[in-house]
């Protein structure tokens, strides 16, 4: 692939939490493992994202009313031109925090210009994406369902394949990050960097078979 970054996306408002904490992890991790890659980390609380209108502005050419106004666009051009997009998201009332939906609301535009046949070039683009949520709770079947279709569509709306949805539970607080934890990510590092030289089929099921605490997060 002609793309060669890695973007980590904490969608977290919460700056110096657990979810920062685990990106944290990861980036050192693929920092030493895909050391010809750029591995850079987009930390959503330090940028503002206003919610769509639904103007109806993009069904006409394809661009935002609102693209002037916030940093919606700087963050869409990042993770598409970027070879992985790992996103970290805590879990807010079974779904993704205010600031990341509202990120993904913008992305309408994307839709219509795919819709009306606009932007073909940016659409053609084919980087791949893998979340990674994290609760405090331990139990709930359907824990993550919500935040995984939300990505689900959002990714598909920015033309980029997604790989999966994982999961880690029991994280309430940086300090309940274990050092197996930490092994945990950093082999996924490992295994994300591989992917990034070769094609890895099914990324998700390779992380899951070699991090114990990491699962699937959607049930089997």
């Amino acid at each position: 692939m002609s793309q060669t970054g890695v973007l980590i996306v904490c969608a977290s408002p919460h700056k110096g939490g657990t979810t920062e904490r685990l990106a944290r992890i990861l980036q050192d991790g693929l920092a030493r493992d895909a050391t010809h890659v750029e591995v850079s980390l987009l930390h959503l609380a330090e940028n503002r994202f206003s919610g769509c209108l639904h103007c109806g502005a993009c069904k006409k050419d394809g661009t935002c009313s609102l693209r002037k106004t916030d940093d919606c666009e700087a963050a869409f051009s990042a993770m598409r031109n970027a070879s992985l997009v790992l996103w970290l998201s805590p879990v807010y009332f079974y779904g993704l925090p205010a600031q990341a939906k509202a990120l993904i609301d913008r992305s309408q535009r994307f839709y219509e210009s795919r819709a009306c046949e606009h932007n073909k070039a940016a659409n053609a683009l084919c980087p791949r994406a893998l979340s990674l949520f994290v609760s405090g709770r331990r139990k709930g079947d359907m824990l993550f369902a919500g935040s995984h279709l939300a990505l689900k569509y959002f990714f598909a709306a920015l033309g980029i394949p997604y790989a999966g949805s994982l999961a880690l539970r029991g994280l309430e607080a940086p300090s309940d990050v274990t050092a197996e934890t930490k092994q945990d990510l950093l082999r996924a590092a490992k295994i994300l960097a591989h992917s990034i030289e070769k094609d890895c089929p099914d990324i998700a099921s390779a992380i899951t078979k070699a991090c114990p605490r990491i699962e699937n997060a959607l049930p089997a």
